[in-house]
């Protein structure tokens, strides 16, 4: 596929595999611990709050219902299950609710009832550190050193749980992904607004002339300056929004919507500008064995302002726990690819993936890490051709095509807010059939693309953040016709929500 159409949304299908295949989830053994640990006294607030009336109280039946839901990963429906629990006038069961809203990144949820418990039971110290962590988790650093300093003067904490608040102090959940992967209900969203350098803006070729097999004899054509690649300034808007429905009380059948649009703009080369519209839809459903979803999606390219292709997708996926930081997942897929004009090149693929993301924390820094494979059988479309110079028609050129993707993206997090991101994808594509008698002796086309990116987010002004990218792209085949090489330069602002 040409850079041009792959290029905008490669963090787009590598930001879905996230939403697919990884979910955060703290370890509230650390809370229970806490509260365990650290000593209390009666003198942790100047005055106590008493309650109008009773509420909800946590049974052991409904958290063994919780547990369970938990241990299958899925977090989200585990917390849905115990929202009643924010009424209680129970301290305990605020706290053990307050757990599983933080697990599920919830975290403006647990913050509330951590705060209603510990206005309950001023000397619940577990209760107080753990709503300095959320605090932190939700981007108020000031807040949250101040309750930690708050635990230490009041509750005199041992070394060691000094050492622990020591480390919660630094330690936070990366805003890029946690937001979207903790919480599957509700409304989501993200707008970015970058502008930035491409050194191949038109997609252009990396060579001055081109071998040809004519009459049998190997002759070098020259390229035209204006089919080889061109530098260019460039503006780029983009956004994404999902909205999440649990279909039934516990929160384990859900129907999620999902609507993304990119944009770029030339500063010169206006024939290169495009525009990327996707939807999608996706039912889940949790069970013993793992999560099970089907999906579907459509998505529309345009090119200059003319349209260039629609890609229908629809699929089913799996996904399961490992352990308390991993998830694994599969998943089958099929794709139709119509060109508006050039319907020779329609290709209908299967897609079949599999993917592992892991969260751990690496010398105090929150680490996320996701590994993406996927084989597609590229099948041409029956019943399309391209007229020859000869005036026949064939097939498209190549025939049918295996294609094989290896993505790997790490995060981390070493400031509140300032996060680093590295990507490294990894394709292959290689044709059954000759791709032309004029080139290479009519030899299969076999190409290989390797993109990186490195990205820097930063807070830049209340919930804005700043970014910076670097990318690279390059493309290389037997075919010397299908070697591409960019590299572009990107900053601008990132809101999420």
């Amino acid at each position: 596929m040409p850079r041009f159409i792959s290029r905008p949304w490669a963090a787009c299908c590598v930001y879905a595999a996230f939403i697919l295949l990884f979910g955060l989830r703290l370890d509230q053994a650390q809370a229970q611990a806490v509260s365990a640990v650290v000593p209390v006294t009666a003198s942790a607030a100047d005055s106590e709050y008493s309650p109008a009336e009773p509420g909800p109280v946590l049974t052991p039946e409904l958290y063994e219902q919780a547990a369970k839901l938990r241990t299958r990963g899925n977090a989200q429906a585990a917390a849905a299950l115990l929202a009643p629990l924010a009424a209680s006038t129970d301290a305990d069961s605020l706290y053990i609710y307050g757990t599983f809203a933080q697990q599920a990144g919830d975290y403006r949820t647990a913050a509330e009832v951590y705060e209603r418990a510990v206005m309950i039971r001023p000397e619940f110290a577990g209760a107080w550190v753990d709503l300095a962590s959320v605090t932190r988790f939700k981007g108020d650093n000031a807040t949250a050193q101040a309750l930690f300093d708050y635990v230490e003067s009041e509750f005199n904490p041992p070394p060691a749980m000094r050492e622990r608040i020591a480390m919660l102090r630094t330690q936070t959940l990366v805003p890029t992904t946690a937001p979207v992967l903790a919480n599957p209900i509700g409304l989501r969203g993200e707008i970015r607004l970058l502008a930035g350098y491409d050194s191949n803006a038109n997609n252009g070729l990396a060579f001055s002339s081109l071998p040809l097999l004519i009459d049998g004899v190997v002759q070098d054509l020259s390229i035209d300056r204006s089919f080889r690649e061109k530098a260019d300034v460039a503006a780029q808007a983009s956004g994404w929004v999902r909205y999440g429905h649990a279909l039934d009380d516990s929160g384990s059948t859900r129907v999620e919507g999902l609507a993304a649009y990119s944009q770029r703009q030339n500063g010169q080369l206006q024939d290169f500008r495009t525009r990327d519209l996707l939807l999608g839809a996706t039912l889940s459903r949790d069970t013993e064995l793992g999560t099970f979803d089907v999906h579907i999606s459509s998505q529309r390219v345009d090119l200059a302002g003319e349209k260039l292709l629609r890609s229908n997708r629809s699929g089913l996926g799996w996904e399961h726990g490992l352990g308390d930081s991993c998830k694994v997942g599969l998943g089958i897929d099929r794709e139709n690819r119509l060109y508006a004009d050039s319907n020779f090149l329609d290709g209908n693929i299967t897609w079949l993936q599999s993917g592992l993301g892991c969260a751990a924390f690496v010398e105090g820094v929150p680490v996320q890490g996701v590994l993406v494979l996927r084989r597609g059988d590229d099948r041409a479309r029956q019943g399309t051709a391209r007229a020859m110079p000869d005036g026949s028609n064939a097939g498209r050129a190549g025939g049918n095509t295996q294609r094989t993707e290896l993505t790997a993206v790490l995060t981390a997090e070493f400031k509140p807010r300032w996060v680093l991101e590295g990507l490294l994808s990894m394709s292959m594509a290689n044709d059954q059939d000759g791709y032309s008698p004029l080139l290479n002796n009519n030899a299969p086309r076999r190409t290989r693309r390797i993109q990186t990116r490195l990205q820097l987010q930063f807070p830049l002004y209340g919930p804005i953040d700043g970014v910076i990218a670097l990318e690279h792209v390059r493309q290389n085949a037997n075919i010397d016709l299908f070697d591409q090489r960019g590299t572009s330069v990107w900053t601008g602002i990132r809101y999420g929500f």
